[in-house]
Order: structure tokens, then sequence, then C-alpha cells
């Protein structure tokens, strides 16, 4: 969370992705050296990492659209550096999750954890056979 807050991201923008359902047992918030932050912003961490890792898709918002961030999500921000080791850092990533935070800092970069939204509909492949289809 501290390179966050070193990047310039403030406490509202980060708010505005915690759910506040009243009265809603959540697990205990998950802890990283001492700090607690919200199951939310973890989760879209890590959907923003394991995106990478997987497929190569980078998810980020630089200074600009950080700066320029409402309710209607960016899309098509583009990341053109010919020196830039896609595969290399996709590696890196699988090998130590830790090292996309290191990838972000090295592109000047954050997360875009305020494009992704809350889904629940997953549908096991006809050929599977046991389901896990879940609502």
């Amino acid at each position: 969370m501290d390179y966050f807050k070193e990047y310039g991201v403030s406490s509202n923008q980060l708010d505005r992705l915690i759910v506040k359902e009243p009265n809603t047992k959540r697990t205990n918030p998950l802890l990283s050296t001492g700090k607690i932050f919200s199951r939310e912003i973890s989760l879209r961490i890590t959907a923003c990492r394991e995106t990478f890792e997987e497929v190569g898709i980078l998810f980020f918002r630089n200074h600009k659209t950080l700066k320029k961030l409402s309710s209607t999500p960016t899309f098509g921000e583009d990341f053109e550096d010919v020196n830039f080791d896609r595969v290399g850092w996709q590696f890196a990533v699988h090998k130590d999750a830790k090292q996309f935070l290191n990838l972000c800092r090295s592109l000047h970069v954050v997360p875009d954890l305020w494009s992704l939204y809350e889904w629940s509909l997953w549908r096991s492949p006809f050929t599977a056979e046991k389901s896990n289809d879940e609502i």
C-alpha cells in the first residue's frame, strides 16, 4: 500500500473500491507488514497480477490517467516501450509474486484497481467430469 501512496493515490481513491455493506460479516482484513487493507483492494491487486502473469495483459494507470479517475472506467491506455521484456517479467512474476510491484515501479504505473468489477458466474465446460458452476 505504501507504493500507492508514493505514487500519489489518495485514500479517497482507494476508499471508492471498498464495499460498504451494513450488517455484513466479512473475514478479517488482510495484513501486510502490520498494516491493514481491505479484501476488495487485495483481491483486485491479485487479479491484476494474475492477469499479467497468465496472459501478459497489464491493467495499469499512469499519473495522467490516475488524475482522470472517475466512475467511468478508462480503457485502451497503451504502454509502448521497445525495451519492455513482457515474457521476462511474466516469468519473474510467476516465480515470485512480489516482482509484480517491482514491475509497476519500473514502469512508473500502478495496477488499475478501479476498472475491475466483481462478478460471480463460472460455468464449467460441458466436457468437464465435475461441475463447478457457481453463482
